[in-house]
């Protein structure tokens, strides 16, 4: 059995394509006959910054949203338990 879920590829369903402003796909901006696009190391370090900034980010809000949950746990126990 296939390990990909129902309703994508291989079942013959299309999978969307992102297209930019423009209404371009990757494959229509890319121009193959000039080499592979190049990625500098200023590019890079922008997209890796602002990958780690949300991830630094959501790992905040998942902190607190779980400090929240351990205290309504910790309040309904001690209701539970009549102190």
């Amino acid at each position: 059995m296939s390990e990909l879920p129902i309703g994508t590829v291989h079942h013959g369903a299309k999978m969307e394509q992102r297209k930019n402003a423009k209404g371009q796909t990757l494959e229509d901006v890319i121009d193959e006959s000039s080499g592979p696009p190049k990625i500098t190391t200023d590019y890079l370090n922008k997209k890796m910054e602002g990958m780690m900034t949300a991830l630094f980010d959501t790992l905040g809000e998942n902190e607190e949203r779980i400090k929240d949950l351990e205290l309504q746990v910790w309040k309904l126990t001690e209701k539970l338990n009549g102190s």
